[in-house]
């Protein structure tokens, strides 16, 4: 086999994941991480990792959550709706004008 074959069904070095000492916020433990931590967020080892995820599901509220539907304004309408609307009261007093008309030949 050459080298060229070994090297394009062999798994690239790449994919490898580069690995960082820490040292665990909960138990001081060293530990390895797969990134750089920079001292703004604790770090945890596999153990107390799984026990502070699993208090964190513990301590998980199911409630609703709060309805901000009601704290909106009422809109206000357009003048075009309003001119709409006056125009449709304009219409309504002319039916029933034309209705009483009709209605006094009988």
């Amino acid at each position: 086999m050459s080298d060229f074959s070994k090297s394009r069904f062999s798994r690239p070095s790449f994919n490898k994941k580069q690995m960082f000492k820490a040292e665990c916020a909960e138990c001081g433990n060293t530990c390895e991480v797969p990134f750089r931590p920079n001292g703004k967020k604790p770090v945890f080892c596999n153990d107390c990792f799984a026990h502070e995820d699993s208090a964190r599901d513990s301590r998980r509220e199911f409630s609703p959550r709060p309805s901000y539907n009601n704290d909106r304004p009422a809109p206000r309408p357009d003048q075009a709706f309003n001119d709409l609307k006056a125009e449709l009261r304009g219409v309504n007093e002319k039916l029933e004008r034309l209705i009483s008309l009709l209605s006094a030949k009988k």
